[in-house]
């Protein structure tokens, strides 16, 4: 059985003894790339690079290696030599060499030549398949990480909504005050929440009809009979979120009317869409 310089380990026990170290340093794994072992020597290699990952890992190294090698030094073929090619590859399927039955050693170490560029340009393409692959999935990666960060930060903020919602909610003293719609608008609806007790006011838009430009929609307070401003606001996205408004203390009754963009000192009350009374 030979050793390490002959390139044959074969036999389960010696391929059990044999120092992976020393058989990565034999060589064997540079020629098993370039497709230079025969068919047992490569069965061979690849029994011990799937029983020895040190070994699997060094075979990778030197694709890699190879793969970079010659991509970097890749130059194309002269006509010169691609012709002297060609003649030789016709001359020996014509078996017009010099020797029928061994051809010449020039012709030999041309063949292994040419086998050893075809193994390099297979690495090469092979290689730069993969890292087209792994480009690809890394972007998708990305894209998904991305997607799913925007999603966490759209759950946190309704999360935030909620609990700023529920913490009012919870507050003593907390009227909630249902203004429906008017003849303008029959269908909307629109909740104050109302807090003498800590001298809060909050909007919550059931239902309006988005104005049109250059209009703003305004809040009112009714206190003894007159109209009190508690100032204007615009349509949420999230029909669930609470709108801040200034607080007008002894509050009998709310409405809501269609004003100018920055809102009007008095109400029109032709253009109001609801209205709801305290403890109504």
């Amino acid at each position: 059985m030979d050793g390490i310089d002959g390139h044959c380990f074969t036999g389960d026990v010696y391929q059990q003894q044999v120092n992976s170290n020393e058989y990565i340093a034999s060589g064997i794994l540079e020629e098993y790339v370039l497709g230079q072992l025969t068919a047992d020597q490569r069965a061979e290699v690849e029994a011990m690079a799937a029983q020895y990952p040190e070994i699997r890992a060094e075979l990778k190294t030197i694709e890699e290696a190879l793969a970079k090698y010659s991509m970097a030094h890749a130059r194309p073929m002269s006509a010169e030599l691609k012709q002297k090619i060609l003649q030789r590859v016709a001359a020996l399927e014509s078996g017009k060499t010099t020797d029928a039955k061994t051809p010449s050693a020039p012709l030999r170490n041309l063949l292994g030549w040419i086998v050893g560029l075809l193994a390099l340009l297979a690495i090469a393409v092979w290689s730069f398949i993969q890292n087209q692959k792994l480009e690809r999935n890394l972007e998708e990666v990305q894209q998904q990480m991305e997607s799913n960060m925007a999603h966490c930060d759209s759950i946190r903020i309704k999360n935030d909504q909620l609990e700023q919602q529920l913490s009012i909610l919870k507050n003593p003293g907390l009227q909630l005050v249902f203004m429906e719609g008017t003849a303008k608008s029959k269908t909307s609806q629109v909740v104050v929440h109302y807090n003498p007790v800590l001298a809060q006011a909050y909007l919550r838009v059931d239902d309006l009809p988005q104005p049109a430009p250059g209009k703003q929609y305004q809040l009112w307070a009714i206190v003894a009979g007159a109209p009190v401003s508690m100032g204007v606001f615009d349509i949420p996205a999230d029909s669930s979120a609470l709108i801040s408004v200034s607080f007008v203390a002894d509050a009998q009754a709310f409405a809501v009317t269609l004003e100018k963009t920055g809102g009007v000192a008095s109400p029109t009350l032709e253009d109001m869409y609801v209205i709801g009374n305290v403890g109504g």
